[in-house]
């Protein structure tokens, strides 16, 4: 568990993150209402594949996956 300042701090490291990669957050949503396996869930759009690899990879060194379990979805716009 963290406290409240260390979640605070990390979820400001992957915005920078975020931001360095040119990521764009498009939503995130609060589910925990009435999920019981996700309690919050988003959508981001990345530049490119690359992104995607380097992006997993500094969440990865930022020990993230360690405080929360995750679950990736790829995919392109519809038309």
């Amino acid at each position: 568990m963290l406290t409240q300042a260390e979640r605070d701090a990390l979820l400001a490291k992957i915005g920078e993150l975020r931001a360095q990669h040119g990521i764009k957050p498009i939503v995130t949503c609060n589910s925990a209402w009435n999920d019981e396996r996700w309690a919050s869930f988003g959508l981001e759009e990345f530049p490119d594949m690359q992104t995607v690899a380097d992006y997993t990879a500094a969440l990865t060194a930022l020990n993230l996956f360690r405080y929360v379990d995750s679950e990736t979805m790829l995919g392109t716009a519809a038309a």
